[in-house]
């Protein structure tokens, strides 16, 4: 996203979505595997209630709905679900292939405000559980934001039984951010260097549960 607006965003506590842009919009990225979840569970609804009564708000469904990430749901109730978020709850909803797409549909929503995509504020929010130390707001202009950024959810990993530093670190460069984890299946997870069946349910657990 930082290379789309061509300059790094805050990172800021939000309290819907997971990108603001300027004033104007929320948005909330939601990965296929999660829609798809989320469908099953029953939790969709609910999550599309918290979003409807923000102003701006704007939902991202990220990646292809295969039959890997689908497991044997009709992919008509996909499409059903995608229609019903636009038409019935009015919450403007886009489609992207992966990250590096998604970060230029916020690149674009950000250029709707007007001026260059680079001038516009735009905040990113940190899901770090309580327990970890305050992130606070790092602004673009702190060369060190990254590093802070990274040693924070480093800390919130190791919080969790058996994973440890190394773990930990492998997750977050292969999904990104804690938030990513979370949001990932115990599958998912497994697919990480040192990440087996048991300790990929233990983690989707307890970041599920945060």
């Amino acid at each position: 996203i930082g290379r789309v607006m061509g300059r790094r965003p805050e990172v800021a506590r939000l309290e819907v979505g997971d990108v603001a842009i300027g004033d104007r919009f929320v948005v909330e990225r939601k990965e296929a595997a999660d829609w798809v979840v989320s469908l099953r569970d029953g939790r969709l609804a609910r999550q599309l209630g918290r979003l409807k009564g923000v102003q701006g708000a704007i939902l991202i469904v990220e990646g292809e709905f295969s039959p890997r990430i689908l497991r044997g749901l009709d992919p008509r109730r996909v499409r059903q679900a995608m229609l019903e978020v636009s038409l019935d709850w009015r919450i403007p909803l886009l489609h992207s292939r992966d990250v590096a797409d998604t970060a230029h549909w916020i690149g674009a929503l950000a250029e709707r405000l007007g001026g260059g995509a680079s001038e516009i504020g735009l905040a990113l929010e940190s899901r770090v559980k309580p327990a970890a130390p305050p992130l606070g707001l790092i602004r673009a202009s702190d060369p060190s934001a990254s590093r802070k950024i990274e040693n924070v959810q480093l800390a919130a990993l190791e919080r969790i039984q058996s994973l440890g530093r190394r773990k930990a670190a492998l997750l977050l460069e292969h999904f990104g951010s804690v938030s990513a984890i979370a949001r990932a299946d115990e599958e998912q997870l497994t697919s990480v260097r040192g990440i087996g069946p048991t300790l990929a349910r233990k983690i989707f657990e307890i970041l599920a549960s945060g």
